[in-house]
Protein backbone atom coordinates (compact mmCIF):
# COMPACT_ATOMS: atom_id res chain seq x y z
CA UNK A 1 0.00 0.00 0.00
CA UNK A 2 2.84 2.39 0.14
CA UNK A 3 2.84 3.18 -3.46
CA UNK A 4 -0.12 5.36 -2.56
CA UNK A 5 -0.03 8.87 -1.59
CA UNK A 6 2.29 11.79 -0.89
CA UNK A 7 3.84 10.54 2.38
CA UNK A 8 5.63 7.79 1.00
CA UNK A 9 8.16 10.16 -0.48
CA UNK A 10 8.58 11.67 2.80
CA UNK A 11 10.07 8.63 4.27
CA UNK A 12 13.32 10.17 5.54
CA UNK A 13 12.02 13.13 6.33
CA UNK A 14 11.99 12.40 10.34
CA UNK A 15 15.29 11.57 10.00
CA UNK A 16 16.85 14.92 9.12
CA UNK A 17 14.86 16.61 11.93
CA UNK A 18 17.17 14.35 14.71
CA UNK A 19 18.19 18.36 15.91
CA UNK A 20 15.09 20.14 15.21
CA UNK A 21 12.25 21.29 17.82
CA UNK A 22 9.67 19.11 18.16
CA UNK A 23 6.73 21.64 17.13
CA UNK A 24 8.96 22.22 13.61
CA UNK A 25 8.93 18.24 12.98
CA UNK A 26 5.39 18.46 13.86
CA UNK A 27 4.48 21.31 11.57
CA UNK A 28 6.22 20.12 8.65
CA UNK A 29 4.91 17.38 9.06
CA UNK A 30 1.62 18.64 9.35
CA UNK A 31 1.71 20.24 5.85
CA UNK A 32 3.20 17.35 4.28
CA UNK A 33 -0.69 16.68 5.05
CA UNK A 34 -2.84 19.54 4.08
CA UNK A 35 -0.24 19.80 0.49
CA UNK A 36 -1.75 16.33 0.07
CA UNK A 37 -4.99 16.40 -2.74
CA UNK A 38 -6.63 13.51 -1.29
CA UNK A 39 -6.21 13.22 2.15
CA UNK A 40 -6.15 9.56 2.30
CA UNK A 41 -6.05 6.92 4.91
CA UNK A 42 -2.89 5.51 3.68
CA UNK A 43 -1.27 9.04 3.93
CA UNK A 44 -1.92 10.10 7.75
CA UNK A 45 -1.13 6.17 8.25
CA UNK A 46 2.27 6.70 6.45
CA UNK A 47 3.24 9.82 8.52
CA UNK A 48 2.18 8.23 11.87
CA UNK A 49 4.42 5.22 11.18
CA UNK A 50 7.30 7.48 10.21
CA UNK A 51 7.38 9.23 13.33
CA UNK A 52 7.29 5.73 15.10
CA UNK A 53 10.09 4.42 12.83
CA UNK A 54 12.26 7.39 14.34
CA UNK A 55 12.25 5.14 17.63
CA UNK A 56 11.69 8.86 19.25
CA UNK A 57 10.90 8.79 22.91
CA UNK A 58 9.32 12.24 22.95
CA UNK A 59 5.52 12.00 24.24
CA UNK A 60 4.78 14.94 22.16
CA UNK A 61 5.37 13.75 19.09
CA UNK A 62 4.16 10.69 19.66
CA UNK A 63 0.94 11.45 20.48
CA UNK A 64 0.67 13.54 17.39
CA UNK A 65 1.15 10.39 15.75
CA UNK A 66 -1.49 8.94 17.59
CA UNK A 67 -4.08 11.52 16.19
CA UNK A 68 -2.90 11.49 12.69
CA UNK A 69 -3.36 7.39 12.73
CA UNK A 70 -6.69 8.11 14.65
CA UNK A 71 -7.79 10.43 11.76
CA UNK A 72 -6.40 7.52 9.36
CA UNK A 73 -8.42 4.73 10.91
CA UNK A 74 -11.94 7.20 10.54
CA UNK A 75 -11.24 7.36 7.22
CA UNK A 76 -10.77 3.54 7.04
CA UNK A 77 -10.50 0.72 9.45
CA UNK A 78 -7.56 -1.11 8.08
CA UNK A 79 -4.85 -4.06 9.11
CA UNK A 80 -2.33 -1.51 8.61
CA UNK A 81 -3.33 1.72 10.67
CA UNK A 82 -4.53 -0.42 13.27
CA UNK A 83 -1.33 -2.47 13.71
CA UNK A 84 0.93 1.69 13.65
CA UNK A 85 -1.58 2.75 16.25
CA UNK A 86 -0.82 -0.52 18.66
CA UNK A 87 2.60 0.06 18.18
CA UNK A 88 2.35 3.54 19.10
CA UNK A 89 0.28 3.12 21.58
CA UNK A 90 2.72 0.26 23.31
CA UNK A 91 5.36 3.07 22.55
CA UNK A 92 2.82 5.86 24.98
CA UNK A 93 3.33 2.93 27.93
CA UNK A 94 -0.28 2.48 26.94
CA UNK A 95 -0.37 -1.13 27.11
CA UNK A 96 -3.88 -2.24 27.43
CA UNK A 97 -4.79 0.28 25.06
CA UNK A 98 -1.65 -1.10 22.65
CA UNK A 99 -3.36 -4.81 23.37
CA UNK A 100 -6.78 -3.94 21.98
CA UNK A 101 -5.59 -2.12 18.93
CA UNK A 102 -3.10 -4.97 18.02
CA UNK A 103 -6.21 -7.03 18.30
CA UNK A 104 -8.41 -5.20 15.82
CA UNK A 105 -5.30 -5.60 13.56
CA UNK A 106 -5.11 -8.98 13.66
CA UNK A 107 -9.05 -9.53 13.18
CA UNK A 108 -8.93 -7.06 10.00
CA UNK A 109 -5.75 -8.92 8.58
Amino acid sequence: YHEYGITYRYRGLCRLYANQSVDKVIGDLQKVLELSEKKTWEEYNEIAWLVYETKTENKQLLEKAEEWVLTSIELESTYHNNDTHANILYKLGRYAEAEKAASQAVALA
